[in-house]
């Protein structure tokens, strides 16, 4: 059996225990549990230590395993009382990490309300669907494959449902942020049907062929918007737009690209050389721009290499 019938057979069983133990959101919990699974299984064949208990597999190829943060939003120190006031704050509409620009205070206030809503979710395990599930699979797998399943199976994709209805139920953001943020994939055990409406948050979407992570974020989400290339698009809003009042170039910002995942890129056709190639050409351009302008490169978060003029 190979891995793509594998993930197939294995997604689907936990499919229809997420119907068994009556889900409202199934579906996109589904299509989480399918993009970890193709992401384990690639870490399993390139020889990646897969920790125990890991959601997040793609921070396996960054040197730091904790997940990079968008903002510093979340981390805003607020007292106990006014936590509590903000937990209980109605909301119709959540904001999640990444590709989202915080426009004004409104949007910032209810960046702090979503996550704090989030982080004071009290969430427990449901037992029976895991050891359900754990007990279908292993006709599948060997011993060996099933042992390794088992340890590094993350218990986020088993929590019993919760009540929603202090909750939003629509969300907008990054959809990896479901699986890059700790908190965020408790939306989705929500008692009420979540809304997802998926941004696009950095660059090479609708530029590359079967890029698991892409495919994702389209997958689950209920409405997507690229920043050009896709079928529904907007100004890229990662960063806020500044009106310029003159018209000459005096500062050139070049921005990084991060180090080459190999989980992230399989079976893309995107290579070593070619990640080289493009950070050559970024080379180039400093070379090239620097004889003119002021020139500042800006490093990647998960960048390790060192790019200096040629």
């Amino acid at each position: 059996m190979d891995i793509d019938q594998k993930v197939h057979l294995l997604s689907k069983e936990y499919l229809v225990l997420l119907n068994k133990y009556s889900y409202k959101n199934s579906k996109k919990l589904y299509f989480v549990f399918e993009f970890w699974l193709k992401l384990f299984f690639r870490a399993h064949v390139l020889k990646l230590n897969i920790p125990k208990n890991c959601l997040n597999i793609l921070a396996l190829e960054i040197n730091s395993k904790k997940s990079y943060p968008i903002s510093a939003k979340n981390n805003v120190k607020i007292n106990i009382f006014i936590k509590k006031l903000i937990v209980m704050f109605p909301l119709k509409i959540g904001r999640l990490q990444g590709g989202d620009r915080q426009s004004s205070w409104i949007y910032y206030i209810i960046d702090i309300i979503t996550a704090q809503k989030l982080i004071h979710l009290k969430m427990s395990i449901n037992i029976p669907f895991r050891s359900d599930f754990l007990k279908n699979i292993e006709y599948y797998l060997d011993s060996k494959m099933y042992s390794k399943i088992k340890t590094s199976l993350p218990d986020n994709l088993f929590f019993n449902s919760i009540d929603g209805n202090n909750l939003p139920s629509r969300y907008i953001g990054s959809p990896f942020s479901l699986i890059s943020q700790i908190n965020n994939l408790k939306i989705l055990f929500s008692s009420r049907v979540v809304d997802l409406i998926g941004i696009q948050h950095g660059g090479a979407y609708g530029e590359i062929n079967n890029w698991l992570t892409e495919d994702f974020e389209l997958k689950i989400a209920d409405k997507y918007f690229h920043w050009g290339l896709g079928q529904n698009n907007i100004i890229p809003n990662r960063f806020r737009l500044v009106n310029r009042k003159h018209e000459e170039i005096d500062k050139i910002f070049i921005l990084g690209t991060p180090d080459i995942g190999e989980i992230d890129l399989w079976g893309t056709g995107f290579t070593k050389a070619i990640h080289q190639a493009v950070i050559n050409k970024r080379k180039k351009l400093i070379n090239v721009f620097s004889k003119k302008y002021e020139v500042k490169y800006i490093k990647h978060p998960r960048q390790n290499y060192l790019v200096k003029r040629m």
